[in-house]
């Protein structure tokens, strides 16, 4: 959860990038996150014959995630989800690094090279 509520993470893109964080729930033993529905009315996944447009947008949420240090880690069409109104939410975050890690709540490093390959990733998805 550190990544979602440091402003030198994601905190910044809740509600745009990525789903606002409604509330976090113990569950027999295990965290459950209950997060904001990328569309009030519907959405879909990504997919291989969206638009341009589409494409375009999915390409820039995950820079917005590269600029503030993320690596989603876990490029696939499933884990990028269009809205009514055109946005895309990114979700799958659990393979996430960052250029800024933090070993002690297990958040990896990502390197230049890493954003860079990954971007090249959602371009040809």
């Amino acid at each position: 959860m550190t990544l979602y509520s440091q402003a030198s993470y994601l905190r910044s893109l809740q509600g745009t990038v990525v789903p606002r964080i409604i509330g976090l729930y113990l569950v027999d033993g295990a965290v459950s996150v209950a997060m904001e529905l990328p569309s009030s009315s519907f959405w879909v996944e990504a997919s291989e014959d969206m638009s341009n447009e589409l494409k375009l947008k999915c390409i820039k949420a995950f820079d917005a995630l590269h600029d503030r240090g993320v690596l989603h880690g876990d490029v696939k069409l499933r884990n990028m989800l269009i809205g009514a109104e055109g946005n895309v939410t990114l979700v799958g975050l659990q393979k996430c690094r960052s250029t800024m890690p933090i070993e002690a709540v297990g958040l990896g490093e990502a390197t230049d090279e890493d954003m860079l390959l990954e971007k090249r990733l959602v371009k040809f998805k």
